[in-house]
C-alpha cells in the first residue's frame, strides 16, 4: 500500500503519488478494498535503493549530542561529506546550525517589537 511504502522507504505519500502519475511506477488496485492502490515492491526497490549492497542508514550526531538519521547513503558519498567537514574544520571556520541563526533573529526581532510596542525605543518608534 501506498502509505506503508513511504514509511518503508522514507518518502512521502505525495511523492509516490506523483511517481504513479508520471507512470515511473504502477499501481494497481487491491481487489479487496477499490479505494486501496498497491504498489510492486521490486519497482520501489529498483527506484530507491542503489542495489550495490554499499547503502546503510547512516547517522550524525548534531551539536547537542542527538543523532540524527541522515537516510540512506553509500559508503563514498559518507567519505566525500566527511572529507568536507574536515577541510572546513581545519580552516577554523565554526558552522552553526541555521535553525540557530533564525531562532537567534527572531527573538532579536521579538525584543526590539516589544520595545517598540511598550516605547522603550523612542528612536525607531519615530521612524
Amino acid at each position: 500500500m501506498i502509505k506503508e511504502a513511504a514509511a518503508i522507504y522514507s518518502v512521502s505519500r505525495a511523492k509516490l503519488h506523483r511517481l504513479i502519475k508520471q507512470g515511473r511506477i504502477e499501481a494497481t488496485r487491491d481487489p479487496r478494498d477499490e479505494r486501496v492502490k498497491l504498489l510492486r515492491k521490486e519497482e520501489l526497490d529498483s527506484l530507491f535503493l542503489t542495489g550495490t549492497g554499499e547503502e546503510n542508514e547512516v547517522s550524525y550526531y548534531t551539536e547537542a549530542n542527538t543523532e540524527k538519521t541522515v537516510g540512506r547513503i553509500t559508503a563514498a558519498m559518507a567519505a566525500r561529506m566527511d572529507a568536507i567537514r574536515e577541510r572546513i574544520a581545519a580552516r577554523g571556520v565554526i558552522v552553526r546550525d541555521s535553525a540557530e541563526i533564525i531562532r537567534e533573529e527572531r527573538e532579536k526581532r521579538s525584543r526590539h517589537l516589544y520595545e517598540v510596542a511598550t516605547g522603550i525605543d523612542q528612536e525607531s518608534s519615530a521612524e
